[in-house]
């Protein structure tokens, strides 16, 4: 009878309601340990983001069930972090003048760099017979994508600080976007598009979610909760957007009243790419076969299984923002 009654909530287990607990207390934390980082921003974000880094390595390996030395943990860091902080290394050209702000005022790959990582996990592969060339393609493929999203990331945070240092990109009147808090705006942005995707997928899914979307991949994931996540983000972040635009504080300087199809177009698009995120990882755990990334954050596993879904959407964010309003597209060197 219930099949036929789709908008009746389910009834949650003793165990649902226990592990909501669980996951709302150690979201609540998570804030409380991030929010000081990404506000103040300069090199406690910096260090912040390192340490997110280097746990997300960690779950990469274990994940492709690899019990190496410690070589390979550190080779794969090493990767890790010249991909992130490529723009920062690329543009340290003059110590005296150099800020960590305008290490950041691009996105920036280097060639190079992807092109000798990847030659070192395939010389991997033939120097160790544990090390098959499945495991270099999976933590290689994983290692790009994480410290893009990272590099994104980070972009976010310190792109409005660099728009006012660059003379050729005026300040918007009536912001300040020195100040920690308006220079922070458009990288929290990118994360309510990310966790009210999953925040409104979660819980509408619980409750309204019966028809799955995808059991092969995730045995959870239901049309509602997707539909429900979606509205549940474009509607939170528009309202976020147009709220500082109202006050004369457009989130980065960038999105403004007069610029309204910009904020619809990433508040749209943050969602679907969001959920997008979460069901590629969700492949990499079906195929090795694991339920979580690690155990990080109780009730919802590693760090990659909260960074999914942010990873991409920092990279949406990132390039559209690149590509509209820095002035240049992102660069492959």
């Amino acid at each position: 009878m219930k099949n036929n009654q789709p908008l009746q909530p389910n009834e949650l287990s003793k165990e649902a309601k226990v592990s909501l607990k669980v996951r709302l207390i150690s979201a609540f934390i998570c804030i409380l340990i991030a929010a000081p980082s990404i506000i103040f921003g300069d090199w406690l974000f910096f260090a912040f983001v390192c340490i997110l880094l280097s746990i997300a390595i960690v779950e990469i390996i274990r994940c492709a069930q690899q019990k190496q030395s410690k070589f390979l943990y550190i080779f794969v860091f090493i990767s890790a972090v010249f991909i992130t902080f490529w723009p920062m290394l690329a543009n340290i050209s003059d110590w005296s003048k150099w800020t960590l702000y305008q290490g950041f005022s691009k996105l920036n790959l280097s060639i190079l760099v992807l092109s000798i990582a990847a030659f070192l996990f395939f010389y991997i592969v033939v120097i160790d017979k544990t090390f098959t060339v499945r495991d270099a393609c999976f933590i290689f493929t994983m290692v790009f994508l994480i410290s893009l999203g990272f590099q994104c990331f980070t972009f976010l945070r310190y792109f409005p600080v660099n728009r006012v240092i660059d003379i050729n990109v005026p300040a918007t009147s009536g912001i300040n976007l020195f100040n920690n808090l308006e220079s922070s705006l458009l990288v929290i942005y990118a994360l309510l598009g990310s966790f009210l995707t999953d925040t409104g997928a979660y819980f509408f899914g619980i409750f309204f979610g019966k028809k799955k979307i995808n059991e092969r991949i995730s045995s959870k994931k239901t049309w509602a909760g997707f539909f429900g996540g979606l509205i549940t983000s474009f509607v939170l972040t528009t309202a976020f957007a147009l709220i500082f635009a109202l006050c004369n504080k457009p989130i980065g300087g960038i999105l403004t009243l007069d610029k309204w199809y910009h904020i619809l177009i990433l508040s749209s698009g943050m969602p679907v790419i969001a959920t997008l995120g979460d069901f590629v990882f969700s492949s990499f755990k079906r195929f090795y076969n694991i339920k979580d990334f690690g155990k990080a954050i109780p009730g919802h596993g590693g760090i990659l299984d909260r960074a999914d879904s942010v990873i991409f959407t920092s990279i949406f964010a990132a390039v559209y923002i690149s590509c509209f309003f820095s002035g240049t597209s992102p660069i492959l060197v």
